[in-house]
């Protein structure tokens, strides 16, 4: 019960955090857009980890709480890779864009292949 509280204010943080960032204006390149990216997909992770966490307490034993619990794997795997992404990407030089690109490209496959495994 207290994991739903923390997940309810990360909720309200996280949309806090939204409203200011997309609110103002910002450079527009390829580091703003990412992290953009990984704000939004972060909401829709707190929202389905609060919808599991509810269901999970209600009814244990619900067939939508092992979808959403997929769906929430799903997201983890998302976000790991986005984030791994930005790293990346804020790490090296601009000229590296191809070796960026196959770097993200064979952390997807990586990540695909987790995926159905």
């Amino acid at each position: 019960m207290y994991g739903l509280c923390f997940q309810i204010a990360a909720l309200f943080f996280l949309v806090v955090i939204i409203f200011v960032f997309f609110g103002k204006q910002r450079i527009k390149n390829e580091e703003t857009r990412v992290f953009g990216f990984l704000l939004i997909v972060n909401l829709i992770g707190v929202i389905i980890d609060i919808l599991s966490t509810t269901l999970a307490i209600f009814d244990y034993n619900n067939i939508f709480l092992n979808i959403i619990s997929k769906l929430y794997l799903v997201y983890l795997l998302g976000v790991s890779l986005t984030f791994v992404y930005y790293t990346i990407y804020i790490s090296y030089n601009v000229q590296e864009t191809k070796k960026i690109k196959l770097i993200y490209l064979s952390l997807r496959i990586y990540g695909i292949f987790t995926l159905f495994s």
